[in-house]
């Protein structure tokens, strides 16, 4: 409209100066104007129309591309809380078959372990027949602690907190793996305090930690490959001590994409293994306020470090280092 009213009012001296003896045409130029006008009216009517049913329209698209953005959330929400599902479905499931096996197991366990008593006061002490029986015995107690603790992980019994030391513990796992390190060629190390350090929690479920990351450790190494076990002493923020210990290895490593799943139950990259060992210790670590950590890169190796808060002040100075393997 502006534009065809300033058009008219330019054209107008135009018509007048020049059609002035002609009053027809004078007519005819005005007449030309006004419909000039109109149809810039109508015109930009339609344009207004146009514009605003354009906008209306963008911002349509707008809303369903953001209900599309949460329609898609909710889709890929109910894909993850459906494999929650199965996995917590098959844990359940796995409960059921571990309390029936321990059941199944614990009753020749039990037969096993008064025979090879039997057995042992035969002997006389400091015979090699009796220290057999010993260990049998021993080797037997070990197994019902392990039945006991997977019982301990589909029924929620009141978990101890005793004091032990993470040294010896930890000691003791490098020394039975000694023999594995040695017949599969590979390379494993421990670098512990002199002294001990005492922590508090269940020592049976600890070394089930640390043996679950160091099996994983062996299944990652290549022959002739470093393993190295580490505990160091630090002081936190708050002023309390923390010990860690950490499973290092130079085997494959993990790939980013996948070391956000290694805690979820039943994944696993390795060929015939369960995707059981970093769930259970995870939850073992959760159970006792302890912290698990897994870092990791492709082709260079992965540490996985175990943090726990220590139960009394001592002087940590000196480390024993101990070469397996």
């Amino acid at each position: 409209m502006a534009a065809s009213i300033t058009v008219s009012l330019i054209y107008t001296p135009h018509v007048i100066l020049d059609w002035t003896s002609y009053t027809q045409v004078i007519t005819n130029r005005f007449v030309e104007m006004i419909i000039f006008n109109v149809i810039g009216f109508i015109t930009g009517k339609l344009v207004e129309k146009e514009r605003t049913e354009r906008y209306r329209y963008e911002n349509a698209a707008g809303e369903l591309q953001v209900s599309y953005d949460k329609l898609q959330k909710q889709s890929e929400l109910l894909a993850e809380v459906e494999e929650q599902l199965r996995i917590a479905d098959r844990l359940a499931t796995l409960g059921e078959l571990t309390a029936s096996l321990a059941h199944e197991v614990r009753n020749p366990l039990a037969a096993i372990k008064g025979s090879a008593e039997i057995l042992r006061d035969e002997y006389t002490p400091g015979s090699k027949n009796r220290e057999f029986a010993e260990l049998l015995i021993s080797d037997v107690d070990r197994i019902n602690k392990v039945i006991e603790n997977y019982l301990g992980l589909v029924s929620p019994n009141k978990k101890p907190h005793a004091t032990f030391d993470l040294v010896a513990a930890t000691r003791t796992i490098v020394q039975i793996l000694q023999a594995k390190a040695r017949k599969e060629k590979k390379h494993l190390s421990a670098d512990l305090p002199k002294i001990p350090v005492f922590i508090k929690g269940d020592e049976i479920k600890f070394r089930q930690v640390i043996l679950n990351l160091l099996l994983n450790a062996f299944s990652a190494t290549q022959e002739y490959g470093l393993i190295r076990v580490d505990v160091q002493i630090h002081r936190q923020d708050d002023g309390s001590r923390c010990a860690a210990v950490a499973v290092q290895d130079t085997g494959c490593g993990i790939a980013e994409q996948d070391l956000q799943k290694v805690f979820k139950p039943f994944y696993t990259t390795r060929e015939g293994g369960t995707g059981l060992g970093l769930p259970i210790s995870q939850r073992i670590a959760q159970e006792y306020g302890w912290k698990l950590e897994i870092e990791s890169q492709v082709d260079e190796g992965t540490t996985a470090k175990l943090s726990i808060e220590v139960e009394t002040e001592f002087n940590a100075k000196g480390k024993e280092n101990a070469t397996i393997g």
